[in-house]
């Protein structure tokens, strides 16, 4: 599934970023695929993980499967 959703954007030209974390009991395991073609996109990548950075600094995020 995410090999596909990476190939889609690939053929729209379309950068992209993904992380996935898969948890299985006590393992967790990751899967980070990405394309980044310019300074742009690198940019604009620390940007939104630097703002996510200071949000879940101020406000930790909601687990909604607690609710």
């Amino acid at each position: 599934y995410l090999y596909d959703l990476a190939e889609r954007l690939k053929e729209d030209d379309i950068d992209y970023f993904i992380v996935a974390i898969q948890k299985s009991g006590a393992k967790e395991d990751a899967e980070v695929l990405y394309k980044l073609t310019d300074k742009d996109s690198m940019n604009a990548l620390k940007t939104v993980l630097h703002r996510l950075d200071i949000e879940g600094a101020i406000c930790p995020s909601k687990n909604f499967e607690d609710e």
